[in-house]
C-alpha cells in the first residue's frame, strides 16, 4: 500500500491508498479535492497498481508537470516523484506505518496552516540517496513511457520530431543522390519532382510538418517543376502555415479551459446562484470580457456568452466600481497563494485617487494590506527556501519567487526576490521556461532591473 502527500497553499496533507483509480481537481466529481485556483474541476487520474503507479493527464486542461516538464500522456511515475497542477505538489510514498495528519477522507480540505521552513525533512546523506533512487526509478519509468508511446504511434507511422531527426540526419545523402539523378539523366525530372511532392503531401496529411518541408527542400534548384507542380508545393506551404496557426491555438486554448473551470464555472457556481450582489456579478463580467479577448476561438465561448447574456444590464462596466466592488475583486487578488498585491493595490488607490465616498475604509484597507504584504512576502522568501533546501525543488522555488517578483507591487520587496532569483543554479534555463510557456509572466519578470540584467549577460536577450 502507498500514501498520497498533497502540498498546496503551505498545509500538508496525506492519505493511504489501495489499488485503484483516484481522480484529482477541484470540482464535487473528483475523489481528492483540491483548493487551489487553478485546477479544473476533474484534472488528471491516478491509477494505483501493486507496484506502479500511473498519472493521466485529462484531455482539455493544462498539462500537469513532472520534473518540471509538462505531461500530456499517460506516465508511470517513481515513487517520491513529484508532479504539481498549478500551485499543488504531488506525490506518493510506501507506507510505513500510520499516517500522521488528518484522518479524513480524500476529498476534505486541506487545513490552512503554515509549512516548516527551517526543519530539514532529512539529513543530507539520507538526502542525497533518496535523491539518487528517485532519478534512478524516474529514468526507468521514463524510459517506458516513451517505449509505451511510440509503440502506440508504429500504427500511424513515425513521431514527427524522429521522422525530422532522421530526415535531417540524411539531408546530405538524400541531396547527393537526387542531384546525381537529374545530372545524370539530363531532364527535367518530372517524375521525382512528382514523388517529392507527393511524399511531402503524405507527410502534412499525418501531421509531420517538419519533415513535408524538409522533402519540399531536397528538390535541386537547377529544377524547374511545371506551373502545376508549382501550384501544389504553394498548396502545401499554405495548409503547414494555416495548420501549424490552428496547432498554436489549441494548445492556448488549454490555458483557457483553465480560466474557464476556475474563474468563470466555478465562480458562477459558488457565487451568482439566485440573487447575487453586484459587486459578485460585476467581477464576473469583467473575466467573461477577459475570456472573450484572450481566447476568441474557444469551444466554450457559447457557454460565455450565454452567462454574460443572463447579467447583461444589470452591471454598469463603464462606470466607476463602488467600495464594495473593489474590496471583493482585491479580496479575489489576495485570498489564496500567490497573491497579487500588485493588481489589489492598483484598485485600491484608483478609488482613493477618484475620491470615492467610502474613503476611510479604503485607506483602512491599504493600511491592513500593506501590512499583510510585508509578512506574506517574507512567509514566501522562506516557502521557497524550503522548496530549494529541503525538498531540492528548484523549479518550485523559483515559481515562488516569479510571482513575488511580478506580483508584490514594492520595488524593494521585488529585489529582494529578484537577487534570491538570478542566485538559483541554472536560473537562466528556469526563466527561458517562462518565455516559453508563460509569456506574460516573462515580460513581467523582465521589467524588473535585476532580473533583467541577468538576462543580457546570460543571453536570454539582446
Amino acid at each position: 500500500m502507498v500514501r498520497i502527500i498533497i502540498e498546496e497553499e503551505g498545509a500538508r496533507r496525506a492519505f493511504k491508498l489501495g489499488s485503484g483509480r483516484l481522480s484529482i481537481g477541484s470540482g464535487e466529481a473528483a475523489r481528492l479535492r483540491l483548493t487551489s485556483t487553478d485546477v479544473a474541476d476533474v484534472h488528471v487520474e491516478v491509477h494505483v497498481g501493486a507496484d506502479v503507479v500511473k498519472l493521466v493527464p485529462r484531455p482539455g486542461v493544462v498539462p500537469p508537470e513532472v520534473e518540471g516538464q509538462p505531461c500530456t500522456e499517460e506516465v508511470e511515475l517513481a515513487l517520491r516523484q513529484a508532479f504539481s497542477i498549478g500551485s499543488a505538489r504531488v506525490w506518493f510514498e510506501v507506507d510505513e506505518g500510520d499516517i500522521q495528519g488528518p484522518r479524513t477522507s480524500a476529498s476534505s480540505a486541506a487545513p490552512r496552516t503554515t509549512a516548516p521552513t527551517g526543519a530539514r525533512v532529512t539529513g543530507r546523506a539520507d538526502r542525497s540517496v533518496q535523491r539518487e533512487e528517485a532519478i534512478r526509478k524516474a529514468k526507468d519509468g521514463a524510459r517506458r513511457s516513451v517505449v509505451q508511446r511510440q509503440t502506440r504511434r508504429v500504427e500511424r507511422g513515425l513521431p514527427s520530431w524522429l521522422t525530422a531527426t532522421l530526415i535531417l540526419g540524411g539531408v546530405v545523402v538524400a541531396v547527393f543522390v537526387l542531384n546525381k539523378i537529374f545530372v545524370e539523366t539530363g531532364k527535367r525530372g518530372a517524375g521525382s519532382v512528382l514523388a517529392t511532392i507527393q511524399a511531402a503531401e503524405h507527410e502534412v496529411e499525418i501531421g509531420n510538418f517538419e519533415t513535408a518541408l524538409a522533402k519540399l527542400e531536397l528538390l535541386p534548384k537547377s529544377v524547374d517543376p511545371s506551373p502545376e507542380e508549382l501550384k501544389r508545393i504553394e498548396g502545401i506551404k499554405a495548409e503547414i502555415k494555416e495548420r501549424s496557426k490552428q496547432t498554436v491555438q489549441d494548445v492556448e486554448n488549454l490555458k483557457g479551459t483553465n480560466f474557464l473551470d476556475t474563474f468563470l464555472k466555478r465562480y458562477e457556481k459558488n457565487y451568482l446562484q439566485r440573487n447575487p450582489e453586484p459587486a459578485k456579478v460585476r467581477l464576473f463580467l469583467k473575466r467573461t470580457a477577459e475570456f472573450q479577448r484572450r481566447w476568441p476561438t474557444h469551444p466554450d465561448m457559447d457557454w460565455v456568452k450565454r452567462q454574460e447574456n443572463r447579467f447583461r444590464g444589470s452591471i454598469d462596466l463603464s462606470a466607476e466600481p463602488t467600495y464594495d466592488d473593489v474590496a471583493w475583486e482585491i479580496e479575489s487578488l489576495v485570498d489564496t497563494a500567490p497573491r497579487n498585491y500588485k493588481d489589489a493595490f492598483a484598485l485600491l488607490d484608483g478609488y482613493i485617487e477618484g475620491g470615492g465616498v467610502r474613503l476611510s475604509e479604503a485607506e483602512e484597507l491599504r493600511a491592513q494590506l500593506v501590512e499583510d504584504r510585508v509578512a506574506y512576502a517574507e512567509d514566501r522568501i522562506q516557502q521557497a527556501k524550503y522548496e530549494y533546501e529541503d525538498k531540492d525543488d528548484h523549479a518550485k522555488c523559483v515559481w515562488w519567487l516569479v510571482h513575488s517578483i511580478i506580483w508584490l507591487g514594492d520595488e524593494e520587496l521585488e529585489n529582494d526576490a529578484a537577487r534570491r532569483l538570478v542566485a538559483v543554479d541554472r536560473a537562466n534555463e528556469h526563466i527561458l521556461g517562462y518565455e516559453n510557456r508563460y509569456p506574460d509572466k516573462f515580460r513581467a519578470l523582465l521589467a524588473n532591473d535585476i532580473v533583467r540584467a541577468y538576462a543580457k549577460k546570460t543571453k536570454l536577450i539582446d
